[in-house]
């Protein structure tokens, strides 16, 4: 049962915790993961990595 709490957690935090009956503790890092993405533009930094359009840094 952990071993598969442990890897709902690996695919979105929160699903583990969910997963494990601790709704109020799945919802609130559901929550945060949402924000992170959103404000941190993860997605948009995964799209542009993907599609080879991210800037090449030279030292």
């Amino acid at each position: 049962m952990r071993n598969i709490a442990a890897f709902f957690s690996m695919l979105m935090p929160g699903f583990g915790q969910i997963y494990n009956h601790q709704f109020g503790k799945g919802v609130i890092f559901l929550i945060a993961e949402h924000f992170n993405n959103t404000f941190g533009h993860v997605n948009q930094a995964i799209y542009l990595d993907f599609n080879e359009l991210h800037r090449h840094v030279k030292p």
